[in-house]
Parts: structure tokens; C-alpha cells; sequence
């Protein structure tokens, strides 16, 4: 599946996946699962290819799971202020991923 341009995963109950080895301008649909973690192993690869690739057209719409976001997102807030990868997602609490502030993400965690 490495040069696919869409993979469809919605509503399938999924908890995690690891997303390594797919191509920078896949979009993967994750939404209505039930993904808590957004962990550095699984996700990374892919989303440093997809910042790293000129198109920078990778994506990960990944609406209603609930989230945590807490000190393992550290790397995707702070590191490489990447959240944008990662639309529609919404921590637990209802705040937007991409509305989580990196400073105190950082401050709450070293």
C-alpha cells in the first residue's frame, strides 16, 4: 500500500495503527474509530514524510475518537508543529488539536 493515494478506515473499531511505510500524499480516513493515541512510533514516520515531501498533501482525518492529549503528543505539537496533519481531531475533551498550545504542552511535560 505504499503508493496509495487513499486508504479508507473509517467505523471499524480500530484502536491503533501504525501508519509507517505509506506514502506522503495518502490520505488515510480514521474517522469513528476508537484511536486514543497519537504514539510517536506509529504516526511519526508518516507525518515527518509528509512534511518533508514538496506537496506536503498527507493527511489523517481522524474525527470522533477520543483523543488524549497529554505529553505523548509532545512531538507532533512542539517538536514538529505538525497538528495540521491530523485533521478534525479532537481531544476528549472536545478541544481541537490543532488549538493546543505547544508551549504549555511543553512546560506541563519536562
Amino acid at each position: 500500500m505504499t503508493a496509495s493515494q487513499r486508504v479508507v478506515l473509517n467505523n471499524n473499531r480500530i484502536r491503533y495503527i501504525d501508519l509507517t511505510g505509506l506514502h506522503p500524499n495518502t490520505t488515510i480516513y480514521l474517522s469513528e474509530n476508537d484511536i486514543t493515541q497519537l504514539s510517536e512510533e506509529h504516526y511519526r514516520p508518516f507525518v515527518e514524510s509528509v512534511i518533508n515531501s514538496p506537496e506536503n498533501t498527507g493527511r489523517v482525518l481522524i474525527r470522533g475518537n477520543p483523543l488524549a492529549c497529554s505529553c505523548e503528543i509532545l512531538w507532533l505539537i512542539y517538536e514538529l508543529k505538525a497538528s495540521f496533519v491530523f485533521q478534525d481531531a479532537r481531544c476528549y475533551d472536545g478541544i481541537y488539536l490543532e488549538n493546543v498550545d505547544p508551549d504549555e504542552l511543553f512546560d506541563r511535560c519536562s
